[in-house]
């Protein structure tokens, strides 16, 4: 579920990116990794049982991700919206520096079937 929710809000900030030319309004879109927050402190505590159980051992380890700074994920979004165009997406994690993914549009993706 929880990836869903994130696809979904891609999905649709590139929707409204795509109608840069009738309202002129940018859509850049910035995907940050764990970041240091109340949200995540003790997070191993505060997910429910269905997901402690597809996650198993791994539940035990969700506290040991590296977590960036809240500085880092707010100068990359300054960046994000000072320097790039309409439609970038950008991922801020670990305290690294931002990057670029870039998905291709279907039409370039598509297969022989």
């Amino acid at each position: 579920m929880y990836c869903a929710s994130k696809y979904a809000v891609l999905g649709f900030s590139q929707s409204l990116a795509s109608m840069y030319d009738k309202t002129g309004a940018r859509m850049v879109i910035m995907c940050p990794g764990v970041t240091a927050t109340p949200l995540v402190t003790n997070i191993s505590d505060k997910i429910c049982n269905s997901v402690r159980a597809v996650l198993g051992n791994d539940a035990a380890n969700l506290d040991k991700y590296r977590k960036q700074t809240v500085d880092n994920v707010s100068l990359a979004i300054l960046d994000l919206i000072q320097k790039d165009k309409n439609g970038a997406i950008w991922v801020s994690e670990r305290d690294q520096p931002p990057y670029v993914v870039d998905f291709l549009h279907y039409s370039k993706q598509s297969l022989s079937v």
